[in-house]
């Protein structure tokens, strides 16, 4: 059994979730600008009610982008001084895949993304213009990249996903699409949160797939393939 931190910081949503063999609970503001400011105080108070110290977990899930800046850099530094201090290793998850894992677990569904095998298109507003792209097809407990998160420019949506032809769409704010020509039918506004990635975030920590904080990236997108760092898989 594992303790297991997840933080999620890439939107306008700070969150903050933990669970051990004997609780699972979360941490969840959504203000504009607050993450530097409760984040630590968040983790702090579930480690208590945990009744576990930093040096216990074993592992940290973190939400490494695309999204906002200041956010990520947050979430980024605060995992570095735990995980750096307490030699805890990390997985770092896009947080268009945990738009995903967040969507499977709002939909009512028993055992969360294993009874959604869909082929997913995840888009999200990069603001200037462009968009956050990224396409996935869930399998079990994983989803599976099929196009590389991008950013792309607003013109090409529309085209792009409709050469994908995707079963979902999972969008940040489904007013700001509504503009789109795109099947709204199977279009839902979804945001992730670190509740959510709890399961994905336990199970790459047992196949192997964590790492060592010192290699942790944040995932800054440049318009498609110019510059990419994305760390899974």
């Amino acid at each position: 059994m594992t303790n297991t931190l997840t933080i999620e910081t890439s939107g306008l949503t700070c969150s903050v979730a933990i669970k051990t063999p004997t609780i699972e609970k979360h941490k969840v503001l959504a203000e504009p600008r607050s993450h530097g400011k409760v984040l630590l105080p968040y983790i702090s108070e579930l480690l208590n009610d945990a009744g576990i110290q930093v040096k216990d977990i074993n592992t940290i899930g973190i939400s490494i982008g695309p999204g906002s800046f200041t956010g990520l850099r947050i979430g980024f530094a605060i995992t570095q001084g735990l995980a750096y201090s307490n030699k805890i290793p990390v997985v770092p998850i896009s947080s268009l895949e945990g738009m995903i894992h967040s969507f499977c677990s709002q939909s009512n569904l028993p055992n969360t993304c294993e009874n959604i095998k869909k082929s997913i298109v995840v888009v999200t507003n990069a603001k200037m213009g462009h968009l956050n792209f990224g396409h996935y097809r869930v399998n079990g407990l994983e989803a599976e990249t099929i196009l590389k998160d991008r950013l792309i420019e607003i013109s090409r949506v529309e085209r792009l996903i409709l050469s994908l032809k995707p079963e979902l769409i999972l969008v940040d704010n489904l007013s700001y699409f509504s503009k789109f020509k795109i099947d709204f039918e199977n279009t839902f506004e979804v945001h992730s949160r670190a509740q959510d990635l709890i399961r994905v975030t336990e199970y790459r920590h047992h196949i192997g797939l964590s790492e060592d904080v010192k290699d942790l990236e944040l995932s800054y997108l440049r318009e498609a393939d110019a510059w990419q760092k994305n760390r899974h898989p």
